[in-house]
Parts: structure tokens; sequence; C-alpha cells
């Protein structure tokens, strides 16, 4: 905030009606200039002033004195808006300071062309760091075109900025109740298990999306925040409504959307035909047909939808689609799902404030699970294997069981709902969407494939694995009425004795990979032999983690210093593991290697397949080592695996005593 002595920013917009909006637009934009002046002037809401403030490109490089880069960053930290060139870095970088929920749009140009190998067809036009602006979520980012007439162009800007929350935007739940229920006894209606409350005035949905990238696997990457997201409990389906109120803006919006090109992109207008996201799907096979969006709806086609029965506010909603066999398995089920979720929270920035003490902190808010087939489900019939697996770990989540419901079994428990003119909407002030490219291994497998190793796809995630470990082991505990205030790390600051070294044994069906590292277990109770010898107290323990419980695995992993596994899904246990304790994998150079071009390694020997490789060298809150299985009990290999137990368990002491 003290970037110079006499100039602090004052971060957040200006708490008035007035609202900045900025324009950093080159010298001959003057005609947009003046048409949006007078196409916000006659289209502005009677609430709201507006004003324009022309900016120049400046050249930063030769200025001196930081108080012009202050002046930059605090004129953009009050804007209700920042319009800019898009390919002009000087325009451009302040839009980072822009406040939660305000709106920056660029312009680029139609005909500067990106080179292309194409030999029919015009390359697309360039749109410099785009990788950046669509992947920010605390602000909404719009690409325009500078070939639309100026006139045209100022209307879709206009309606942009009045249909935005600008400047007043945030994430945080709202608990205050500014509605009336219709019924006294309305508190006693459920949805799924959740409670609902009728309510009479109507609300219209607000979309965001964020990941655009214009190519034919947007919705691979598109994710989305809806604010008053709703099921429909005739048709059974997510919708969008808009009340009767809200219509003409919103008609007024769909009027502009084909003049949008192909390369433009609003990301708070919805287009039925491409605005989709992934729920869950393999991106690897999936198709245009797999993407799913919930449908929009007014008050003129369905009645009706100026109330609705309401979710409590703290609830976050999440559609999702159960792909099987993969949500089987439980490191699928925790990296493929829940880690996306998870994300999809942390992306969108929704929080709600809760209790600690004396003081009030933020929080995640409650989770609602609502599967968009029948399958993996309570009751279905096609693979209950799968519902046993999910339910086993929803407490992680902090998902009640009987909420997991699919949208043809949802159900609303409420009185007086056969009467005709019974709201037929259930709303949560939030829905989140969009799995896509928010697993663990996005369009990637986990490393059966040579092109799996060529790209990294959790660079820099590893404080986010930390934060995802913490939150599921909260809500495990709050479940089992053993909460902890603060971080959930440990029962105490540093580890205590006794320390573990656990073994997973017997932990795949795969028969080159279904171990009972007896000799592994050897070595280490050598190593550290029962007794009065054993000066650090060290147990050796093994264990088959199929056979324990949820929390009685998660324990586990709360007393281990040194875990040993094979890798598989088995070992995803392990991310419950603590702050700088060791993972020993042992990967299979038996008969499982990868597969396809550039397969071999340096010696020319092929690479063994060393399974979810991508989670684990990105998990820094641990010690990730790799150990062959087809050499595992030879005497070389014996006496190294002593050597790591040795080093490993010392720095334990050192860094967790």
């Amino acid at each position: 905030n003290n970037l110079d002595d006499e100039k602090t920013i004052q971060m957040g917009p200006r708490t008035s009606s007035h609202k900045m909006i900025q324009l950093a637009l080159a010298q001959d934009q003057n005609d947009l200039s003046k048409y949006l002046k007078d196409a916000i002037a006659t289209n502005q809401h009677q609430d709201y002033s507006y004003s324009l403030q022309y900016s120049g490109s400046i050249d930063w490089a030769s200025s001196h004195h930081s108080a012009a880069l202050v002046d930059q960053m605090e004129t953009a930290a009050t804007s209700f808006a920042w319009i800019a060139i898009a390919n002009n870095d000087n325009c451009t970088w302040p839009a980072l300071f822009l406040p939660k929920g305000t709106d920056l749009i660029l312009l680029y140009d139609s005909n500067a062309l990106v080179k292309t190998k194409r030999r029919n067809g015009n390359g697309r036009p360039i749109k410099l760091d785009f990788g950046l602006w669509n992947q920010l979520s605390h602000i909404h980012v719009h690409w325009l075109s500078l070939s639309h007439p100026p006139e045209t162009l100022a209307n879709m800007i206009t309606r942009i900025l009045l249909g935005s929350d600008a400047g007043n935007a945030t994430n945080k739940i709202d608990t205050e109740d500014d509605t009336t229920p219709l019924k006294s006894d309305s508190t006693a209606a459920t949805f799924n298990g959740m409670a609902v409350s009728l309510k009479t005035k109507g609300s219209t949905c607000k979309v965001h999306c964020i990941g655009e990238n214009w190519m034919w696997n947007a919705a691979h990457y598109r994710s989305c925040h809806v604010q008053h997201l709703c099921f429909d409990l005739d048709s059974k389906t997510f919708v969008l409504p808009t009340t009767s109120t809200a219509e003409e803006s919103s008609n007024h919006n769909d009027s502009l959307l084909p003049l949008l090109l192909p390369m433009d992109s609003v990301s708070t207008w919805v287009d039925p035909q491409t605005t989709k996201v992934m729920m869950g799907h393999s991106i690897r096979h999936s198709t245009s047909k797999d993407a799913w969006f919930p449908q929009q709806q007014s008050s003129r086609q369905k009645q009706h939808y100026d109330s609705y029965y309401a979710l409590d506010p703290n609830v976050v909603w999440l559609p999702f689609f159960a792909e099987q066999p993969n949500i089987n398995n439980p490191g699928h089920l925790l990296w493929d799902f829940w880690l996306p979720m998870f994300t999809l929270v942390e992306l969108f920035l929704i929080t709600q404030e809760e209790e600690d003490g004396a003081k009030m902190r933020e929080s995640l808010p409650t989770l609602l699970l609502t599967n968009l087939d029948s399958s993996c489900t309570k009751g279905a019939t096609t693979d209950p294997s799968c519902y046993k697996m999910v339910s086993k770990f929803l407490p992680l989540l902090g998902v009640p069981n009987d909420s997991l419901v699919s949208t043809t079994e949802s159900q609303l428990q409420a009185p007086n709902t056969e009467d005709a003119n019974s709201p037929q909407l259930v709303c949560a002030e939030n829905g989140l969407m969009g799995i896509g490219m928010l697993t663990d291994h996005g369009s990637k497998k986990h490393g059966q494939l040579a092109e799996d190793y060529q790209s990294v796809q959790n660079i820099g995630r590893g404080p986010m694995f930390w934060r995802f470990r913490n939150f599921m082991l909260k809500n495990l505990k709050q479940q089992q009425q053993q909460q902890q205030q603060g971080v959930v790390e440990s029962s105490s600051n540093g580890r205590r004795p006794p320390w573990k070294i656990t073994f997973s044994v017997n932990s795949s069906q795969n028969p080159s990979r279904r171990r009972n590292m007896e000799r592994q277990i050897e070595v280490a109770q050598k190593v550290f032999p029962p007794g009065e010898t054993n000066e650090l107290g060290i147990v050796v323990e093994s264990v088959q983690l199929d056979q324990l419980t949820l929390e009685a695995q998660t324990n586990l992993m709360d007393e281990t210093a040194v875990f040993v596994s094979v890798m598989g899904g088995s070992a995803s246990t392990a991310m419950f593991l603590r702050r700088d304790t060791s993972l020993i994998l042992y990967y299979n150079d038996i008969d499982d290697f990868v597969k396809g071009k550039n397969s071999k390694t340096v010696d020319g020997s092929t690479m063994p397949n060393r399974m979810d490789w991508d989670f684990w060298n990105n998990a820094s809150y641990l010690r990730v080592h790799w150990l062959p299985i087809q050499t595992m009990d030879s005497e070389n290999d014996l006496k190294s695996f002593a050597r790591l137990l040795q080093v490993e368990v010392n720095t334990a002491m050192h860094t967790m005593a």
C-alpha cells in the first residue's frame, strides 16, 4: 500500500454513487470516447452518475518517480471500470488493481493476427496476456473488437457496465435476510435434506465465467459463478431465472449477442449456444455434447418465478456429473472431483464469516452437491459400489450423505406444495460449475503416456493442496464433533512422540503392485528396533488401508512421520500427512511402462509409469521420493532404503519437533 512516502493507495471503489470509468485509449479513439459518453448519458440508471476520464499511453520506462505509478494504481483501485487497448501493456497493467467485481474491457485489433501455418483462412487476432486476464476471477474481463462501429461498441460497453455490480460486488455470503417468509412454518421445509425458506421477492441471476480461450475446447477451460442458481421442481433441471422486472434489460443484452464477433467475449453474458462447461466428464474423451449449462428461463415462460424456496445463504450449490468408473477410485474421487470443487470455491473467493472466539474470521461455505445423472447416488442400481465409495468420502467436503441426490430424484418437502400457486423454484445465492481443467491432471492421463510428462499441470498449486487438505480434515472433525479452532494441523504445535513409520501393504489389486513390504518392514525394525535402544521412540507399523475407516486413516496419517506405499489410488491417503513429513512411493518398473513417442529415458530404456507424479511432485508440504519395485528387495536397494529412513526421520525431528 505504501509505494511512496507521500502516496497511499486507497483500495476499493468510492463509497458514493459516483463511479469512475477509466479510459486508457490511443489518440485515434476520440470517436469511441464521444459515443461512449453519449451512450452512458442516455442509458444510465437513475441512481448513478458516470464520468469518463481519458488516459493516453504513458512511457513508464521514462518515468523517474514512483508517484506516476502510484497515481495509476490508485486510479484503478477506485474505478468502476477500466477500458483499454488490449495489446498495449501501458494501458492494461493498472487494471490488476481494480476492486473486486469491477469490469475490465479490453479492445483488440481484429487485423493484428497471430502467425499460423494454416494455408486457408486467416490467423486469430492477437490477444496479449489473455492467459492472465481470463483467469482473473475477482474482476469481470471482456474482449471486444475495435472493428465494431464506434456507436455499436459504445452501446455494448454501456450494457456491460449497466448490468454489472461493479464497485459493489462481494462474494462474502450475506447472512442478512431481506425477504419475508410466506408461511410462518416455512422453516420446516427442506430440499434434499437441506433447510429452505419461502421467499416472495424475486431475484435475477448473474453469471460470471472465466477461462475463455475461443477454441473448440473452451468448455474444458471455462468455470462459472452463478448468483441465484435455481432448480425447477417441475422439469427437474437447473435454470437461470429472470424476474419480470429484469426482463427488459435481459432482452436488450440478447439483442446485442448476435453482434458479437466469434473472438469477442463478455464474461457476464450467457450465450445459450456457446456458454457451456464440463461437469466431471473425462477431458480426454469428451465431446461437445458432454458440455452443460443451466437453461435460461424468464417469468413469462414460467409462472411463479417471482417467488421461490431459498436455501440457506451459506450454501453453495455444485452440480456435477459423476463419471464412472473413475469416481469409484479414491484417488480419482479426491483429485478429479473433490479438489476441483474446492478449487472453484477458492477461485471465486466465496466465503462466509464465522465467530472465532471474540473475533470474526472468514471460512469456506457449506456445499450442496447434486448429480446431473442417476448414477452414483443412494439407491442407484447401476453401480452401488460407486455410492459406497463416494458416501465414505463425502464427510471430507462437509456434505451430509442424504443431500447427495440426482436431479431426477431431488425433492422438496414443504407445506402446501400441492397448491397451484406454490413456487416451482429452489434457489441458492451462489452456484459454481465447470470442473474441466481443475483436476490434478487436466487433459493428460495420470502418467501412463509419455506426453503426460512433457507438461506440468500443478505448478504452484502446493499451497492450495495444503489448504485443501486442511479443509477436508476440518470438515471431518466437525462431523465427528471434534472441531478444533483455527487451521487443523495437529492437537499441538509440533509432532509428539511416538514417531511412526507406516507401511501400506497389499494396497493394490494389480499383482505387480500388490506388495506386503515384508523385507522393508524388517529393515525399518532393524534400524529402529523396539525397546530402550530406540532412543527416538520410533514405532514401525503396517496397515491395510481399505480395512480402516476414513477417520482411522486420517488419524494414522496425523501420527506418521514417514509413509511407505506403492503408487496408485490407495496412496491418495498420504495427502493427509502433516507438513514436512515424508512419502516414499514404489513405482512399477516390472510391467507398467509409459506408451507413446519419446517414452525412452536418457539411457535408452523405457520409462516406467509413475502414476500421479504431477500431484505428488508439486505437493510442496511433503518430501516425496520414488523407488523401483523390481529391485526393491535387493541388498543394494534395502541398504539405500535404510539410509533414506534414517535421513527422513532425522529431518522430521528437526523440522517438526
